[in-house]
C-alpha cells in the first residue's frame, strides 16, 4: 500500500518568470522554442533567437489559465501571457517523474481563468499529495512506475482503436502520395477568397449562463455548451436545454471562430453558445465536409492568428472581409478533391509517426524486460 504525504506548492518548486515581452515578429525558426499561454500545441508559439532569458529543461510551466506541462527542452517563455516556469528544488527530474509531478497541477486548470488569473502568489500554498516509501521519503520509483504503466495502457487502447476503426492501413494511395508530391513540389495554384465567398455565416442563438437553470428541460439528449475559452475546445459544459436555444439542429459540418482569442472548431453535432453579443461565428456550406473543413479551418487560422488579437477582435465584419489563399483546379474553382486527399494524407503519415512511437516504445519494454 502506497501511502501519500501532503506538501505545500512552494516546498516543492522554485517560480521563475521570463524577462522579456517575445512578440509573434520575434518568431524565427531559430534558436529555443518559446511558451506562451494556451492549450494550443502545448504553448509552443514557435522558435526564437531574441536575447531572452532561457528557462533549463525539465521544469514546469503554469500559464495564466492554470494550464500546466513538463518540459524536457530548454526554453524561453513570453512575459506578457504570464506564463511562469516551476523548478523542483529536491532534485534534477527525468521525464516520467516530471510528467507525474506535472499531472497532480492539472486541478489548476479548473480554478483559473481569464478573470481570475493564476499566479504564483495564488498557488504556493495549494497543497498536493506526493507518494512517500516506507522511511517517509518521496517514492520516485513509484512515479516512474505508475506513469509507465499509463504509457501501457494508452498503447493498448491505441492498438485497438486503430484495429477497430481501421486506421491500421496507414499507407498512403497514389492519389493520396500525389497530393502530398504537388504541394512539396509547389505544383498547386493557389488563389485567394474572402471567407464569406466560401461560408456562410449562420443565424445563431445565444445563452445568458444566468439563465440556464430555467431552460433545462427532462430528457438524456445533452449538447456541447461553447464558450470563447481556449480550454477544452471552448466546450464549458454538456446540457440538456429547450430546443429553442439549439443550434445546428440538422448537424451539420459547422466551423466556429471565436473573436477574442482566434480559436478556431470544427464540430458536427447540434450545440448551445454562451451568451457573447455575437463574439462567435457560425459557419457552414453545402461544400462543407469534415476534411474540407480542417483543410480550411487551417487556411483561417494561419491568416487570423496575424491579424487580430485580443485589442484587435476577428469581428464577423472583419473576418468577412479576411482573404485566405485555397488551391484551385484547372477550372479556377476552389479544388475541395485536393483539400480532402491532401487530409487524409496528413492524417494516415500522423498515424504512421504514432506507430512508429508505440512500436519503439513495445520494443523497447521487451529489451528491458529481457535484462
Amino acid at each position: 500500500m502506497i501511502r501519500f504525504k501532503e506538501y505545500r506548492i512552494q516546498e516543492l518548486f522554485k517560480p521563475s518568470n521570463g524577462n522579456y515581452d517575445i512578440q509573434r515578429a520575434h518568431i524565427n525558426n531559430r534558436g529555443y522554442f518559446v511558451v506562451s499561454s494556451g492549450l494550443q500545441n502545448c504553448g509552443i508559439i514557435g522558435k526564437s533567437d531574441v536575447n531572452a532569458k532561457v528557462i533549463k529543461k525539465n521544469t514546469i510551466t503554469v500559464d495564466m489559465f492554470g494550464n500546466v506541462f513538463f518540459r524536457d527542452f530548454e526554453y524561453k517563455m513570453v512575459t506578457h501571457a504570464r506564463v511562469f516556469s516551476l523548478s523542483y528544488l529536491k532534485k534534477e527530474l527525468n521525464v516520467k517523474e516530471g510528467l507525474y509531478l506535472s499531472s497532480l497541477l492539472f486541478f489548476l486548470s479548473e480554478m483559473f481563468s481569464y478573470n481570475n488569473m493564476a499566479s504564483w502568489e495564488k498557488i504556493k500554498n495549494l497543497v498536493i499529495k506526493i507518494p512517500i516509501t516506507d522511511n517517509g521519503e518521496i517514492h520516485y520509483k513509484f512515479m516512474a512506475e505508475r506513469i509507465r504503466e499509463l504509457e501501457e495502457e494508452r498503447i493498448r487502447e491505441l492498438t485497438a482503436y486503430l484495429k477497430v476503426s481501421g486506421l491500421e492501413d496507414y499507407k498512403l494511395t497514389k492519389e493520396e502520395q500525389e497530393a502530398i508530391d504537388r504541394i512539396n513540389k509547389k505544383k498547386v495554384i493557389f488563389k485567394e477568397f474572402k471567407i464569406e465567398d466560401v461560408l456562410d455565416w449562420q443565424p445563431q442563438k445565444e445563452i445568458d449562463p444566468l439563465k440556464i437553470d430555467i431552460l433545462k428541460v427532462d430528457n438524456n439528449k445533452k449538447y456541447p455548451f461553447y464558450g470563447q475559452s481556449t480550454i477544452k475546445n471552448g466546450i464549458i459544459s454538456y446540457l440538456n436545454l429547450t430546443e429553442k436555444v439549439l443550434n445546428n439542429k440538422e448537424i451539420k459540418p459547422t466551423i466556429l471562430i471565436h473573436s477574442n482569442n482566434q480559436n478556431v472548431i470544427f464540430l458536427e453535432t447540434p450545440f448551445y453558445l454562451k451568451d457573447g453579443h455575437g463574439a462567435t461565428s457560425v459557419l457552414q456550406s453545402d461544400f462543407l465536409n469534415e476534411k474540407r473543413a480542417l483543410y480550411i479551418m487551417t487556411c483561417i487560422k494561419k491568416v487570423i492568428i496575424k491579424k487580430f488579437s485580443y485589442n484587435e477582435k476577428a469581428t464577423k465584419i472583419a473576418l468577412k472581409n479576411t482573404y485566405i489563399k485555397l488551391p484551385v483546379n484547372e477550372k479556377d474553382e476552389i479544388d475541395y478533391d485536393y483539400m480532402e486527399k491532401y487530409i487524409t494524407a496528413q492524417q494516415k503519415l500522423a498515424i504512421n509517426n504514432v506507430i512508429d512511437w508505440k512500436d519503439k516504445v513495445i520494443n523497447k519494454t521487451k529489451e528491458v524486460v529481457k535484462l
